[in-house]
């Protein structure tokens, strides 16, 4: 086939797919769907042909086929199929870093316009023996390794115990001396963990936040541990953060406040630099059927001030209007954003974010 002669072909296929109604050429597949069975996680990638033929009159193109992730690549010939003419879509599976039971749907688009021709593959990875640097992945010094050194709570309800752990492996054939310090501390946070560590043994380091049922502390929960070997400092820091908020177990659900912001983003738009101030505001409504109480508010750059405070209460079908004043930045150009979060004792959802922008020039 002369090039000219392909070229027509393509373009052919493709208006004939959107203008000839009611044409009967379509691809055809034997089959739509493929297991691999049990395949190893180290073993490399799999593929599998899916065998198809134009059982119509007209040349048909595959424009595209898509697959659900990254892990699954289709493989085609982009040249026109001529009726009669038969065909396959190649498809290959990586394994590595999945393992389980996998099920992964490609969708074939073809210039007939009818839809796509869903194909999948499906099989289950059995893992392979992952390294100690793959499980332990933070080096801390001294032969001594963690699985993680962060620790993200969401919530921790008063009256509760929210609990997480950090594993550990002493690598060296030596015992170690462990010792956790804070660098910042909550004052929520309580630590579990041996004082020393045999040669090859592994373990956890339990973090937990307990507070009372009566605590008075609300919102952002941030602890800093600074780790310590053999009573020498490590460049490792334990980072454990949670939001503090009321005991969610209401005893009657039907009586509850709710929190809704009338905006999620307060717009300034472009501000003078280190000249002046603007202000904006945004309103709280509690639309549930009891008084809603603000429990803290955070600001997270020292240019935003707010004028609703933690301690004010929502009367239920009211909303209370807030102000907000951006006093412009002298530090940089440029876009700003700062966020206001706002914690209440709104059950279903005590925390909630107000975005603040603006653009800084001349």
């Amino acid at each position: 086939m002369n090039t000219l002669h392909y070229i027509y072909s393509i373009v052919a296929a493709i208006f004939m797919g959107i203008s000839v109604a009611g044409a009967q050429s379509h691809l055809t597949f034997d089959e739509t769907g493929h297991s691999f069975g049990t395949i190893r996680e180290d073993g490399g990638k799999v593929s599998y042909s899916f065998r198809y033929s134009n059982t119509g009159s007209e040349p048909i193109v595959i424009l595209s086929a898509t697959t659900t992730c990254g892990c699954t690549v289709a493989a085609y010939d982009r040249k026109p199929i001529m009726a009669g003419q038969k065909g396959e879509i190649s498809i290959t599976f990586d394994p590595m870093d999945r393992p389980g039971a996998f099920s992964k749907e490609i969708r074939v688009f073809t210039s007939e316009k009818t839809g796509p021709i869903k194909l999948s593959v499906s099989g289950d990875v059995i893992a392979r023996q992952k390294s100690i640097d793959e499980l332990y992945p933070v080096f801390v010094g001294d032969g001594l390794r963690l699985d993680e050194n962060f620790l993200a709570f969401s919530y921790v309800e008063h009256g509760k115990t929210t609990r997480s752990t950090i594993k550990y492996v002493n690598t060296s054939d030596k015992s170690l001396r462990l010792r956790l310090e804070p660098e910042k501390s909550s004052g929520l946070l309580n630590l579990e963990y041996p004082a020393a560590i045999p040669p090859g043994a592994r373990g956890e380091i339990t973090v937990t936040y307990a507070p009372s049922a009566a605590s008075r502390v609300y919102g952002t929960l941030h602890d800093l541990l600074r780790v310590y070997v053999n009573d020498r400092k490590s460049d490792t820091l334990i980072s454990a953060t949670g939001i503090s908020v009321d005991n969610r177990d209401r005893q009657d659900d039907k009586y509850v406040p709710k929190a809704e912001l009338t905006k999620n983003i307060v717009k300034f738009g472009a501000v003078k630099y280190g000249e002046g101030e603007s202000s904006g505001s945004f309103g709280i409504t509690n639309t549930g059927n009891a008084p809603l109480n603000i429990r803290a508010i955070e600001i997270s750059e020292p240019e935003i001030e707010v004028t609703v405070h933690g301690g004010e209460k929502i009367a239920a079908g009211k909303t209370l209007t807030a102000g907000v004043r951006l006093k412009h930045p002298t530090d940089h150009y440029g876009p700003f954003i700062g966020r206001v979060r706002i914690i209440t004792d709104d059950p279903f959802r005590p925390m909630r974010e107000i975005k603040v922008t603006a653009i800084i020039g001349d």
